[in-house]
């Protein structure tokens, strides 16, 4: 059965970068859209059925006038609603905007420049449903509250507790404790 996957990416050298790097990995077949509206109009259906044929969508966080950030949230609050949509890996440009993937709720992310071989276990993983495996440059540890509020502070916590070091207060002034 071969999977589809969404590409959303306006850029042609990101595209060929992500399709590329799946060239090996078999049944896969991919459309692409250049914008997150385009992407957002073919899940909901309006030219063909509801997200049916999509078991992924890959997304380039730099695309514009919207981007991967509002794809992925928009994607989360319609599983909230109780809609059917797919997980969603976000292309990120920097290493730095990993937080902003887990805030924006994105069920993995991939860092340029794409190591192929991450890409297409990161890609097996989502579309199976499984855990995504550790690997370089792959991550992802999406919010579950709406606003991820709750989420980042309990995520401080584990990372503070793995790392040996204590949590400290911030007290009002922004000054630790």
């Amino acid at each position: 059965m071969t999977r589809q996957i969404l590409l959303v990416a306006k850029r042609d050298d990101i595209a060929a970068e992500v399709t590329t790097g799946l060239a090996g990995t078999p049944d896969l077949s991919f459309f692409r859209v250049a914008s997150p509206e385009r992407a957002i109009a073919l899940i909901d259906g309006e030219h063909g059925d509801e997200y049916g044929p999509y078991s992924l969508v890959i997304a380039d966080n730099d695309t514009h006038p919207a981007g991967g950030f509002y794809l992925a949230k928009e994607l989360a609050w319609r599983r909230d609603e109780g809609h059917a949509a797919p997980p969603l890996l976000l292309i990120l440009a920097r290493p730095q905007d990993t937080w902003l993937s887990d805030w924006s709720r994105a069920d993995a992310y991939c860092v340029r420049p794409v190591d192929p071989f991450d890409l297409a276990e990161a890609v097996e993983a989502l579309s199976a449903g499984e855990p995504l495996p550790e690997l370089p440059g792959i991550g992802g540890e999406p919010a579950t509250a709406p606003y991820g509020l709750d989420d980042d502070r309990e995520r401080a916590r584990r990372r503070a507790a793995t790392s040996g070091e204590r949590a400290r207060p911030i007290s009002p002034k922004g000054e630790s404790s």
